[in-house]
């Protein structure tokens, strides 16, 4: 019974995206911001023409290979209706795979709050790579078959090449789980063979490098490597407001983690510091651009006096007490420290603060912690439509205009 309702769900998940999709080509029908890159390179291989490739696209091409050509003529956007209940029904699968335990309801509505996550969402609306990347890495790890499962993480790093990293977070996890101390290298190797598709995946990635001269296509000038350090604590404020009622459900074993771990708080309260002092990096779309969130909440909060960035270090804080135990709990030390340590290697090197880099990791926590709550999970579900409802409103009903292109309307968005 409950794989018939997790199909009918997603049956019902394709159909509401694909009327919201409708509604944005009747509001917003021609190519908007990224849209008008990844449009004009999916048309050019619906033609024919593989030749081509677009400078200013700076991700592989899987999502303009995989687009059907009957959707190439005006129709793009619906790419993303056809993968929604792949999503969901990938992160019921993987949330499954984790807890098996668990209550098919609670793996429901879990899964329906990620595929919500508003910043998800909203962008799904429109032709761009972040649906099919995340859902590709979530099959990846739902996957029970090593080479299925490489499969798709070779479809997530032909999508964004950072995928890498959640590929080789499956192979550790994988060793992690099946390390026998009786037996180490033994374990160890068979473990590796069953994985050697891997591998291959690894070694055709350090071969795109090397002919590639690096990890970035098209334009590397917007996306030039740096040490951005608190790019971790925007994501955990990130993480904080995402789960937020998951969050204040917690809220009295969160304030006693804290007090029975007091003497953790200053020491990492320092470090914090130091990162945001040393590394703290304004790329020069985060503060040109103001149809982006980000925009708004960097000149209002972050640049409203000069220490306002570090006023944040007590959200940080929490945040970390929240999430991390919570994972810890669940998924055990090892595999939390690793999944942290990926997380790092994706964000870190970015110089520019971007929401949708954090939906795959917040994804894979949010699948991997266990939480039981029905209550808590439709609130949660409830409150991730209320925010992508309102984005949605400003995206829709708010636009605006730039005074040197006053032809063309703007809008806001995540």
């Amino acid at each position: 019974m409950a794989p018939m309702l997790v199909y009918l769900i997603a049956s019902f998940l394709a159909a509401f995206h694909a009327a919201i999709v409708y509604f944005t080509y009747k509001r917003v029908p021609e190519p908007y911001m990224d849209e008008i890159y990844h449009i004009d390179q999916v048309r050019a291989y619906c033609k024919g023409n593989y030749g081509y490739w677009n400078k200013l696209i700076t991700t592989p091409p899987a999502l303009y290979v995989l687009t059907p050509r009957f959707l190439c003529q005006g129709f793009e956007r619906y790419m993303n209706s056809i993968m929604f209940p792949f999503l969901f029904v990938g992160l019921y699968k993987l949330r499954r795979r984790f807890h098996v335990s668990g209550n098919h309801l609670d793996a429901v509505l879990t899964s329906l709050s990620v595929s919500f996550l508003p910043v998800l969402l909203d962008t799904s609306i429109l032709y761009y790579t972040d649906l099919l990347s995340l859902t590709t890495v979530v099959w990846g790890f739902a996957a029970l078959n090593p080479q299925i499962s490489a499969v798709f993480f070779f479809a997530s790093v032909v999508t964004r090449q950072t995928n890498i990293v959640w590929a080789g977070l499956y192979v550790f996890c994988a060793l992690v789980k099946n390390f026998d101390k009786n037996r180490p290298f033994s374990s160890l190797f068979w473990t590796s063979m069953k994985h050697h598709a891997f591998v291959v995946l690894l070694l055709c990635f350090l071969l795109f490098v090397h002919m590639n001269q690096g990890i970035v296509l098209g334009d590397r000038t917007a996306h030039e490597i740096t040490l951005h350090i608190p790019q971790i604590l925007y994501f955990l404020g990130f993480l904080l407001f995402s789960a937020a009622p998951v969050f204040l459900f917690d809220l009295r074993k969160v304030v006693n983690t804290v007090l029975r771990r007091w003497y953790i708080l200053i020491p990492l309260a320092f470090l914090m510091y130091l990162a945001i002092d040393c590394c703290t990096s304004a790329h020069k779309y985060l503060l040109a651009d103001n149809r982006h969130f980000t925009f708004y909440i960097w000149r209002r909060w972050f640049m409203s006096f000069d220490s306002a960035k570090f006023c944040s270090i007590p959200v940080y804080l929490v945040a970390i007490f929240f999430a991390f135990p919570r994972i810890v709990n669940c998924q055990g030390l090892l595999i939390s420290i690793l999944g942290l340590l990926c997380t790092a290697v994706t964000l870190v090197p970015s110089p520019l603060l971007e929401f949708r880099y954090f939906i795959i990791p917040f994804a894979l926590w949010r699948t991997s912690i266990l939480e039981r709550r029905q209550n808590v999970l439709l609130l949660e579900i409830f409150f991730h439509l209320v925010v992508s409802g309102a984005a949605l409103y400003l995206f829709f009903e708010k636009p605006f205009r730039w005074p040197h292109d006053p032809k063309d309307l703007q809008r806001f968005m995540w």
